[in-house]
């Protein structure tokens, strides 16, 4: 027999080669245990959580366009109760001004509506603030007003919606650190950077307009004989001339206004064929018994989002010939706007915006 193959059966040898395939095995298993342990750790760890983008809020900054130092400046403002408030809306830098303030009645019912609150985080610029404002009014009597400070709506429960976004005035105890100021009720005032003539001014109230129905009667045609033909005028007549306007507002007012050296007869006439525009002129009687129809600087007599309902005359620049300061009226809301009669080089007249307040309503 084999002397190597002897050795392999001994009992020696059996006992060697077994020694090495528990080894194996003894290898194996740790790496088997380490692998399963890997796994199941693996198994329990949480999932990865994607990455969201925070959303950043834009910071409401409350810096304030100053006022043109090289042109006289023109504010309208509301007085209500005593207290006078002007419409600096468009010295807020935009679209990033906060439009109202945080700071809700606690005392007062939900229903209640225009509150204004005190903004002292706003930080009035230096021709605003250092300006002696004129105030003139319906009344003779004119005032001086040092607007040093701020003021805004309260959160939309406790104000009308629109764009306004600041008033200014003198500080008011009363309003400490909120009051009401019912804009609905409020009347219109012109804050004048203290020409020489304004101690002399005063709004000047005109009449109340007429609604006219489709259905013109001989009475509104004796008194507005300029009616007879307003249907066929491109001023008033709708794009469709098959189609008649459904409501036609008749605005009486007395002005200077060049044509002539004394206040000619003229009427803001508004029709509305579509909501929510409407096509409107001012129509003036002239001299020779003629009449001239007035639109908006630039718009040829095209339809607008507004038309007059109340109107005040006032010669702020004293140059003898009226500016006319209009309530206007929107489809749901309102604004004032104050126009003046100017005439262009190839002699047509037309009217130009010269200031306007913020729109509230809808």
């Amino acid at each position: 027999m084999d002397s190597g193959k002897s050795e392999d059966l001994s009992p020696a040898g059996g006992s060697r080669s077994g020694l090495r395939y528990a080894l194996i095995l003894a290898v194996v298993g740790v790496l088997v245990a380490g692998s399963m342990y890997q796994y199941v750790m693996r198994s329990k760890a949480q999932l990865p959580v994607p990455k969201v983008k925070r959303k950043v809020s834009p910071i409401l900054h409350t810096r304030v366009n100053d006022i043109p130092a090289d042109s006289p400046s023109i504010l309208i403002g509301l007085v209500s109760k005593g207290h006078v408030l002007l419409d600096a809306s468009a010295l807020c830098e935009r679209p990033q001004f906060r439009e109202r303030s945080g700071t809700v009645p606690s005392s007062e019912p939900v229903s209640e509506a225009s509150f204004v609150a005190t903004a002292p985080d706003i930080v009035l610029p230096p021709r605003l603030r250092d300006t002696n404002w004129s105030i003139v009014s319906e009344s003779k009597d004119v005032f001086e007003l040092a607007a040093t400070q701020a003021y805004q709506w309260q959160d939309i429960a406790y104000a009308p919606l629109g764009t306004h976004c600041l008033f200014v005035g003198k500080p008011m105890a009363s309003f400490s650190p909120y009051g009401k100021f019912a804009i609905d009720h409020a009347a219109p005032v012109l804050a004048l950077s203290a020409p020489a003539h304004t101690q002399k001014l005063q709004l000047i109230k005109q009449q109340d307009a007429h609604d006219i129905d489709a259905n013109l009667t001989d009475f509104f045609t004796e008194k507005y004989p300029w009616l007879r033909t307003y249907e066929a005028s491109r001023m008033f007549a709708c794009e469709d001339p098959t189609v008649k306007p459904k409501q036609l507002k008749v605005l009486p007012i007395a002005m200077k206004t060049g044509i002539d050296t004394t206040p000619v007869l003229a009427w803001f006439v508004s029709s509305q064929c579509e909501e929510p525009e409407f096509r409107w002129a001012l129509v003036i009687a002239k001299p020779d018994a003629s009449f001239e129809m007035v639109a908006m600087e630039g718009t040829q007599g095209t339809s607008l989002v507004y038309f007059p309902i109340e109107a005040w005359v006032v010669d702020v620049n004293g140059d003898g010939i009226d500016e006319v300061l209009v309530k206007t009226a929107y489809y749901e809301g309102e604004s004032y706007t104050l126009l003046k009669f100017v005439k262009s080089e190839s002699g047509a007249h037309a009217l130009r915006e010269i200031a306007t307040s913020a729109y509230y309503g809808l």
